[in-house]
């Protein structure tokens, strides 16, 4: 909020490693201003992001679609799933640039980081109705393979919809339109897949969370947080007495932002 972001500017002008690390965020945002993003046409695949010789990772490089190179070999794997898996990764880094180009805009007040946030969700306004709501064995979902991966990607968006929609490059149009034809119609699809007492519940809930906050829907906030596998009745049965996730400590951490996002 508005103290939080006077606590940043103060922290800034006195301490030369916290301006650094906001310099890098903003260079981050600066680069992407420069060389400009498009929101894909398609949704991801996975699987097809590591190397067939030595399982090495791609590079993925957020402003080269045409190669996906083997660090290792040098082999550049440039047929249509490679890129569909590119994609994939590309989604996630542009629900998580909308974060850090909100944060630059609500420190700076400069509106170019706000516009490009607002061109971001417009452009998946129009393109998210056209994609093939995918049932895969993780779920439904219209931009990845997995309905918990598309709730951590509403999520990042709303964030950085949230930290830049006061801006005047918004119209009331715009508001109305990513709400609901984007947020809203995201929740829809996460909602109609229940992953109950597992982790990634505890995703979707973050998301359809988020989502509601925006959209002001009461219905949909009461079955985030009282419905059958809702927040309340995770942190009655999924958290042990001791503190823990019950599906071990790696899932634990995995989930703690969500939750900690819904509180």
């Amino acid at each position: 909020d508005s103290r939080d972001i006077k606590t940043i500017r103060e922290n800034l002008g006195q301490f030369g490693w916290y301006r650094q690390a906001f310099e890098r965020l903003k260079a981050n945002c600066d680069q992407m201003l420069q060389k400009g993003f498009s929101v894909p046409d398609t949704c991801g695949f996975v699987f097809y992001n590591s190397c067939k010789s030595d399982n090495t990772p791609l590079i993925f490089n957020p402003y080269d679609a045409e190669n996906h190179v083997c660090p290792t070999c040098g082999m550049n794997y440039r047929d249509p799933p490679f890129h569909r898996a590119w994609q994939c990764y590309y989604h996630q880094w542009l629900s998580q640039m909308s974060i850090q180009l909100g944060l630059v805009y609500a420190v700076t007040g400069d509106p170019a980081y706000a516009a490009a946030v607002r061109q971001m969700l417009l452009d998946y306004v129009r393109k998210y109705p056209g994609y093939e709501n995918n049932d895969n064995e993780l779920g439904a979902t219209k931009v990845f393979q997995s309905t918990y991966i598309e709730s951590i990607w509403l999520s990042y968006l709303a964030c950085g919809y949230d930290l830049t929609n006061g801006d005047p490059c918004y119209s009331q149009a715009d508001r109305n339109a990513i709400v609901k034809d984007l947020f809203l119609a995201s929740a829809a699809v996460i909602r109609d897949y229940d992953e109950k007492w597992n982790n990634r519940q505890a995703f979707n809930n973050s998301g359809m969370c988020a989502a509601a906050l925006l959209a002001e829907d009461e219905e949909l906030l009461q079955y985030v947080l009282r419905g059958e596998h809702g927040f309340i009745a995770h942190m009655e049965r999924s958290v042990l007495c001791d503190g823990l996730w019950y599906e071990g400590d790696n899932y634990h951490f995995a989930t703690v932002p969500s939750m900690v996002n819904i509180a």
